[in-house]
């Protein structure tokens, strides 16, 4: 077995994002059509919101060795689309033994996981959700909009 360095990386709290990130990629909300159940709230939001960021991803993969441990940093925008809060995509992993922790910094939010829902607050402390392998995750925001 190859050994490496370590692979550093600094999260930057106030810019939402990982330092020394390998990847980045952004979600706007057209990337997210056909998710949402009100499909009329979905085009009208689509409308006002046009190419503005609904997420943003940076992450860190150290190299494509496989098992290797990728961090990521995912800021989300707070909103709804009907009565459903923003929420990332979500990912299947290509192999289920891959157990993934989720940690929120700021704000409210949840993690789904398959049917179920792990709530993962972070306000006002920060928290973490762990996700046995096997699970698929999705982040959602859930700050309350006035």
């Amino acid at each position: 077995m190859k050994l490496r360095e370590p692979g550093v990386c600094h999260v930057d709290v106030a810019r939402g994002e990982l330092v020394g990130a390998t990847n980045r990629y952004i979600k706007t909300i057209a990337d997210l059509e056909g998710l949402y159940e009100d499909a009329a709230a979905f085009r009208a939001l689509a409308v006002e919101l046009g190419a503005s960021v609904v997420y943003e991803v940076t992450d860190f993969k150290p190299s494509a060795d496989p098992g290797d441990m990728i961090v990521g940093v995912t800021r989300m925008r707070p909103g709804k689309v009907g009565r459903e809060y923003f929420f990332t995509r979500g990912h299947i992993h290509g192999n289920a033994n891959r157990p993934e922790i989720y940690y929120g910094e700021s704000g409210r939010g949840s993690n789904l996981r398959m049917a179920k829902c792990v709530p993962s607050r972070s306000d006002p402390a920060p928290s973490a959700t762990c996700l046995p392998t096997g699970s698929i995750g999705r982040s959602t925001s859930a700050t309350r909009i006035s």
